[in-house]
């Protein structure tokens, strides 16, 4: 009995630890967030790419004075290209990147037309850091075993100058580092399994096919993370 008390005990510390960390992770990029003023041209690329039709190839802004009502039609959703995906596809055919995560910022800009907030791009990029937090702690503790590393491995995430950097960024790579952290961690799950002898379900393999096809989606270099992990994996199960 006291055996089980201190080990409810140890995940009751590990959950409070963990949750703080995620609360202080979360005030951190909103306190960043309120702090962002300019913004990059490939994020601008990004509202241009999610908003307006044939956004590639509108070269007409590059050293022209142009009034506010122009960049409107650039950069924000109105009511006539709203949910407009095949718009959103076509850039991305004339662009170099997968289209998913344009997607997702058109989906969320065309909840709001009419409006630019740098919001719509920070506030998934802060849901997708928490997320790869919860990934990182639980990659963690299924390698070492310990909780108070693992939380301390999350935490060095969560506090990045990387990670806050992710967080502020309005581009891919919060959505990018979350499907590669999560491929990961389903590789580790498989690994886990097949050294207790477990039989993988249907579910394990369906969970490998959505992460790693949202993951190509994403970002291109997802398929270079992929190949090295999916490799020695491979490798791993040829020598075992």
């Amino acid at each position: 009995m006291l055996v089980n008390k201190k080990i409810d005990m140890s995940k009751k510390i590990t959950i409070l630890g963990l949750t703080l960390i995620l609360f202080i992770q979360l005030f951190a990029c909103l306190y960043f967030g309120t702090k962002k003023e300019g913004f990059y041209e490939d994020e601008i690329a990004t509202y241009g790419l999610s908003s307006c039709p044939n956004a590639l190839g509108r070269k007409d802004y590059e050293i022209t004075w142009k009034s506010g009502k122009d960049y409107e039609n650039l950069l924000i959703v109105n009511e006539n290209t709203r949910f407009s995906y095949g718009m959103v596809y076509d850039n991305q055919v004339r662009d170099v990147h997968p289209p998913l995560y344009y997607f997702l910022i058109h989906s969320l800009e065309s909840f709001f037309p009419g409006i630019f907030s740098k919001w719509i791009g920070i506030a998934p990029n802060i849901l997708f850091c928490l997320l790869t937090t919860l990934l990182i702690f639980y990659i963690s503790n299924q390698i070492t075993k310990s909780r108070v590393i693992s939380v301390c491995t999350a935490a060095f995430w969560a506090l990045s100058i990387g990670g806050l950097s992710t967080a502020v960024f309005i581009r891919m790579y919060a959505m990018l580092t979350f499907f590669t952290t999560g491929l990961l961690a389903l590789h580790v799950k498989i690994w886990k399994k097949l050294q207790t002898d477990t039989v993988l379900k249907y579910s394990d393999y369906v969970l490998l096919l959505l992460c790693t096809v949202a993951g190509i989606l994403t970002q291109y270099y997802f398929m270079i993370f992929c190949f090295f992990l999916c490799g020695i994996f491979a490798l791993y199960l040829l020598i075992s």
